[in-house]
């Protein structure tokens, strides 16, 4: 960008010497609203039972545990750092509050979703690091990936949102 567009006041050019105008909001139409709506119960439902999942588990009884795992992943489960916990908690947390957001419509979801997806990677790099894809069940590294693919996909949904003017 030169400074005679700068001083002029004119809109800034791109490579081609075309002027570069600014992407104007499009409004929201009743079915982007019932999407959106839709999208939204939807992901306070998910986060709602992975809390309740994340809560069972952190209360559960020695002897529902040494029933369901094996000494291994008794012991991986026992080594479990207590940021680990704290960022899957948190993960869980920062998505169902983004989700009542983007019920809502307001802004605030794009944020708490992005520190959702966060947490979700940083969960996900913990499992992976210290070989609980291996040593925990199949379908317990899948919810790891699956927390973190949803987490992903609502992050751009509320980055769509708000670059649509659906979110205030």
């Amino acid at each position: 960008m030169s400074t005679q567009t700068l001083q002029t006041g004119e809109a800034p050019l791109d490579s081609k010497g075309v002027e570069k105008k600014k992407k104007e909001p499009r409004v929201p139409t009743a079915a982007d609203n019932k999407s959106l709506s839709f999208l939204a119960c939807i992901a306070i439902i998910w986060f709602v039972v992975n809390l309740m999942a994340f809560a069972a588990v952190s209360i559960a009884p020695v002897d529902f545990i040494s029933m369901r795992y094996t000494a291994e992943q008794i012991a991986y489960l026992q080594d479990l750092p207590t940021w680990s916990l704290l960022i899957s908690g948190l993960c869980v947390g920062f998505g169902l509050v983004a989700s009542f957001a983007l019920y809502f419509r307001r802004e605030e979801a794009y944020w708490a979703y992005m520190l959702s997806l966060l947490m979700a990677i940083a969960h996900l790099f913990d499992t992976i690091s210290r070989g609980g894809i291996r040593i925990m069940s199949a379908g317990d590294a899948a919810a790891s990936m699956m927390i973190m693919l949803f987490s992903l996909f609502l992050f751009w949904a509320s980055y769509d949102a708000r670059e649509q003017g659906q979110l205030k």
